[in-house]
């Protein structure tokens, strides 16, 4: 039996509807972007049989985990050409201010965790502390794999023609043991390989 997954009427969820709130009024596409990952990370935390206080956790983390994007000027975020070098480094500071935002909050370690690591990569190349392999905590390693699969098979400013099925999967297998987390990579690809036959077979 599938576990209920909520969030809990405490000062935790107060702040969760509050920021997610802020998400959508400033940008309808980043909110979309961050509810998909959602869903997917405890999609993912229940193949690899997370408790339910853990896929909690990964839901309030999915939506929140591009916070730091508040704090970004949208024409940048939304900029449909190549950023230049300080504008990509601007950027590349939302993991710690949304960190910071939501230490302000009575979040879970593993939502702030999410929201502080889920750009390092699992060969040190990521940031904003270039942490590598295990030193990058698990539930972070587990938001990098379906952050990076649903910005690469969605329509995005920058992306207007979303890539394939096989184009994601092809790309978090290229880049397990690089930028992820070969074991959770293999996991995540199999589980993907799964629910696909499984729509095809209700379809045909």
């Amino acid at each position: 039996m599938t576990p209920n997954i909520f969030v809990p009427p405490t000062s935790e969820a107060h702040a969760f509807s509050i920021l997610a709130g802020q998400m959508r009024q400033s940008s309808i596409e980043n909110a979309a972007h961050a509810k998909r990952v959602s869903a997917l990370a405890v999609l993912f935390g229940r193949a690899l049989d997370l408790s339910v206080n853990e896929l909690k956790d990964l839901k309030i983390a999915g939506v929140l985990h591009d916070i730091g994007k508040l704090h970004i000027p949208l024409e940048l975020l939304h900029a449909p050409r190549s950023l230049t070098l300080d504008e990509t480094l601007l950027i590349r500071t939302h993991p710690e201010r949304g960190y910071a935002l939501a230490c302000r909050f009575n979040f879970a370690p593993r939502i702030l965790e999410v929201i502080h690591y889920h750009h390092e990569r699992y060969d040190g190349a990521g940031y904003p502390h270039g942490l590598r392999g295990t030193e990058i905590p698990f539930y972070a390693r587990l938001a990098a794999i379906v952050d990076v699969y649903d910005a690469i098979i969605s329509k995005r400013i920058y992306q207007v023609q979303p890539r394939s099925f096989a184009d994601s999967m092809f790309e978090i297998e290229r880049c397990a043991g690089t930028q992820f987390d070969p074991a959770l990579a293999a996991v995540f690809i199999q589980l993907m390989h799964r629910r696909t036959r499984r729509r095809f077979h209700k379809v045909h």
